[in-house]
């Protein structure tokens, strides 16, 4: 099967890298931008009809909402794709979702994605052993020549052994541990260098945390 990853563009770069996924498509799902100011209450349901237009040419014949209480997803699904869409059994997924899962809302979010993920074996006729354990292992894919250009941006901050990476930077405020605590870290571990990694945003928060800090270094 063609699998196509449907996500926001604020997470479309890292899913080309690591989703392994024959193509990765951009929707803007409301509520997730952050944009200040709110939009009008049809404002998101006109938007499930011109994403749908777009999302119809891919031919899908099923979808799987891989966050369970994604209604707007399981919504522009239903109006994109021939068949079926596997969705969390949230009463807010119950008008759009053909095939629900009942989930535990204890293990992480992507344990339970994998679960309903698991559905579309059911689907085929197969089905996953009760107690499967997921190797939730992160991977990364990189072709070489990008492996040699990290290198050689390690080596002109004179990283040549191992090293920690921090990535302090967050999608909001409140998801965003305090620099000082950052600091701590690095101070906790006065033989091991840190390489402090960000947006072009976040570049002067990096460079703060390891102001002062000799073995640490903003990239």
């Amino acid at each position: 099967a063609r699998l196509t990853a449907v996500g926001g563009p604020w997470s479309a770069r890292i899913a080309r890298l690591a989703w392994p996924v024959d193509d990765v498509v951009e929707v803007d799902f409301p509520g997730f931008n952050r944009i200040a100011g709110r939009a009008s209450f049809s404002a998101p349901y006109r938007q499930i009809e011109r994403d749908a237009l777009r999302l119809r040419e891919l031919g899908a014949g099923r979808a799987v909402i891989l966050r369970d209480d994604a209604w707007w997803a399981a919504a522009l699904a239903r109006a994109s794709v021939s068949g079926d869409v596997i969705a969390a059994a949230d009463r807010r997924n119950q008008p759009f979702a053909t095939r629900t899962v009942d989930l535990d809302s204890r293990p992480h979010r992507s344990q339970r994605a994998l679960a309903l993920a698991a559905e579309l074996l059911g689907l085929w006729g197969d089905s996953v052993p009760v107690g499967t354990r997921w190797d939730m292992s992160p991977r990364m894919s990189a072709d070489e020549w990008q492996v040699e250009a990290g290198r050689a941006l390690l080596l002109q901050q004179g990283i040549e052994g191992p090293y920690i990476a921090q990535h302090p930077g967050a999608g909001a405020a409140v998801k965003t541990w305090p620099e000082g605590n950052w600091r701590a870290v690095v101070r906790a571990f006065p033989d091991i260098r840190f390489v402090l990694t960000g947006s072009e945003a976040e570049a002067t928060t990096c460079e703060r945390i390891a102001s002062g800090l000799p073995n640490a270094v903003s990239i």
